[in-house]
């Protein structure tokens, strides 16, 4: 936005008729400096002036898991509500969050390739270091409601492409009687921490930049435990 530095600040003269003509020359003179005319409008600093500038979100630190707008609803145990990412100056964040009281986490596994559930076929992930997450959910709770009319469905995504420092995508890797799996692909080896916390039911997944600044606890192959 552009500011007008100059404000209208011309200065004026009163009664000039009655000033006499030995007086012209000074008046003139008067008039350009002026001296003796009506005080101007003050002029603004263009800095004041300037509306100040919201800061950019960008810079801002991202939410912690725990005040995420994450749904909260009267969804079924196991069916899942959200998936998100979130990337913090030093590890990576991912988020599932379930209907119910807590997510149930059957395992998660660093894997060499992510394969679908019950199928055995590959599921295609960017990265190159890859995990796999299991739970006991759904996308759907057909197949356990009695009442057509009462099933309830998830409906976001089923494939995201954060692209973070380290977390590149995630994507549905099975959803058979009542388990539900889902692959993560890493742009680079991390090591890995998780916790499920309340309100929303969730997972939380740390994927850590460097050793740094990970915690001691954190897994970097094999099975990575889990904090409830």
């Amino acid at each position: 936005m552009t500011v007008k530095a100059w404000l209208d600040g011309r200065p004026t003269v009163a009664g000039m008729t009655t000033l006499k003509s030995t007086l012209a020359a000074c008046a003139a003179i008067l008039l350009l400096a002026g001296c003796g005319a009506p005080a101007s409008k003050p002029q603004a600093d263009p800095q004041q002036s300037a509306a100040p500038t919201a800061p950019s979100s960008a810079a801002q630190s991202p939410a912690p898991a725990s005040v995420l707008p994450l749904p909260t609803s009267d969804a079924p145990q196991g069916l899942l509500q959200a998936v998100q990412a979130t990337a913090f100056a030093d590890h990576d964040q991912l988020v599932f969050a379930f209907g119910g009281t807590k997510a149930s986490v059957r395992r998660i596994e660093f894997v060499s390739e992510v394969r679908e559930d019950p199928s055995d076929r590959p599921v295609s992930l960017a990265g190159n270091s890859f995990l796999v997450v299991v739970f006991d959910g759904t996308l759907d709770t057909a197949g356990r409601e009695p009442d057509p009319g009462k099933a309830r469905k998830y409906t976001g995504p089923t494939r995201i492409t954060p692209g973070l420092p380290v977390l590149k995508e995630v994507a549905a890797a099975g959803d058979f009687e009542f388990v539900l799996s889902f692959g993560v692909g890493m742009g680079r080896p991390a090591c890995v921490t998780a916790k499920t916390q309340t309100g929303p039911a969730r997972l939380v997944l740390d994927l850590w930049h460097d050793r740094a600044h990970q915690p001691a606890d954190a897994a970097c192959s094999g099975t990575v435990k889990v904090q409830r």
